[in-house]
């Protein structure tokens, strides 16, 4: 089955010049082991009106894997940097679309996008994170971890979990995830664990 697939830029440059190699690290990777928190705490928590599952920095969409394991018929969106040819789906390819698209230019263009792509149910969909925000620097003044979680409330969302390094833990090469105090204080953060950031409905 092949994947439905939405090219809305080339990242060929940002992928060469990351810290570590995301092509055979991440996107041609093999690897089905997918993150327990998904299943551990996200999964029983989940609002029963959920019915997408959006990942963005999904790499080989290996976490979307517990979800399709769980949720009947759910849909899986995932946004990362890579071309779709370039990457090993290992999840289930049935209702399975994949956005080659930036978190910049996703907050630069989804409000254009209007019906030219298959629509996102963004209301009742979780948006999840995993070590992918802290790519995300500064353009000038403007911060796009900021712009990132406005554009998904403005979109109807309401159920984020960010699972992202903050400052104070040892992962310098990469960097943190940057957020203003008025964008913090949306978050739970902490619970489970120290990355995680917690916006979601009463189940």
């Amino acid at each position: 089955m092949k994947v439905k697939s939405i090219k809305i830029g080339d990242y060929e440059g940002m992928i060469s010049s990351a810290p570590c190699n995301f092509v055979t690290g991440y996107y041609e990777s093999t690897y089905t082991e997918y993150h327990p928190i998904t299943e551990e705490y996200i999964i029983p928590r989940l609002p029963k009106n959920i019915n997408t599952i959006i990942d963005f920095g999904c790499a080989n969409c290996n976490n979307f894997i517990p979800f399709q394991n769980k949720i009947k018929d759910v849909k899986c969106v995932g946004f990362d940097l890579s071309a779709a040819d370039q990457i090993n789906f290992v999840c289930s390819k049935k209702n399975l679309t994949y956005y080659q698209c930036s978190i910049q230019d996703f907050v630069k263009t989804v409000n254009n996008w209007g019906n030219k792509y298959e629509p996102i149910d963004w209301a009742n969909s979780l948006v999840w994170t995993q070590g992918t925000l802290l790519y995300v620097n500064k353009d000038g003044e403007t911060d796009y971890c900021d712009r990132f979680v406005q554009t998904l409330l403005d979109l109807g969302c309401k159920n984020i979990f960010l699972h992202e390094y903050t400052e104070g833990w040892d992962n310098t090469i990469h960097g943190f995830v940057k957020f203003s105090e008025k964008y913090k204080k949306l978050f739970k953060i902490g619970e489970p664990d120290e990355m995680s950031h917690v916006m979601m409905e009463k189940k």
